[in-house]
């Protein structure tokens, strides 16, 4: 069944979308982001020498480059904590141990969200390395909690966060940029000041009070049709 209007929630998921065919040709689409859930969770006064990173351990997440961009780094590299769990989590531990950064990675597995949440509110920079993204709400949650970022620069990331202003992105797929802004970042009290600032500020565009009121909105202005509305929000 092909929907008659389509509630996306990214300009990137809208595009692909209708490259693949699921959104026919002249049917109206609608973008409305996703928002911060923080549970309670607030910004920490003080910042641990850790890195975060959350994730379903699927391919597409691109652990497997976060761990070659450690490794690359040597002694240098700061202890990462990993939260999630998926399929390639035995992979993602052989290959940790096989470069020599076991030692410095810990996998904690699934646990509740807030407790992920006081986790990324602790870190000194959260990591999201992916391969792909529609508009992943963990980068949203460290910019209401004021946790630097580093990530890729892929789908809905880059409408979240523009590079150098709010997050430090690099290219996916590629352990050496990745490297190196981890490197930028651990390494510059003020940019990680600087872009957490900025940041904070973004968020404020991301909550789910807009959501909610994007959507009210779009709904009222459809009553008078018949049309379907279907959502693909993720």
């Amino acid at each position: 069944m092909q929907a008659d209007h389509v509630v996306c929630v990214s300009r990137h998921s809208e595009s692909v979308l209708r490259a693949r065919g699921y959104v026919r040709s002249g049917t109206p689409t609608t973008v409305i982001h996703n928002g911060a859930s923080l549970l309670g969770v607030e910004a920490a006064s003080s910042r641990a020498r850790v890195l975060v990173c959350v994730a379903r351990l699927d391919a597409h997440k691109g652990i497997d480059v976060l761990l070659r961009a450690l490794a690359s780094l040597g002694a240098d590299a700061l202890p990462l904590e990993i939260y999630g769990e998926g399929p390639e989590e035995s992979a993602l531990r052989t290959l940790a141990r096989s470069l020599g950064v076991s030692d410095r990675v810990t996998f904690r597995g699934h646990v509740p969200p807030r407790l992920a949440l006081a986790r990324i509110a602790e870190a000194e920079t959260l990591v999201l390395p992916s391969r792909a993204e529609n508009f992943p709400r963990v980068i949203l949650e460290a910019m209401a909690l004021e946790t630097p970022i580093v990530a890729t620069h892929v789908g809905g990331i880059c409408e979240a966060v523009e590079s150098e202003r709010h997050a430090l992105l690099v290219v996916p797929d590629d352990p050496l940029p990745l490297a190196r802004a981890l490197t930028r970042m651990s390494s510059s009290e003020e940019l990680r000041r600087r872009l957490a600032t900025n940041a904070r500020e973004r968020s404020r565009d991301f909550t789910w009070e807009e959501s909610a009121s994007a959507l009210e909105r779009l709904y009222e202005g459809l009553t008078r049709s018949p049309s379907p509305v279907r959502s693909s929000r993720t």
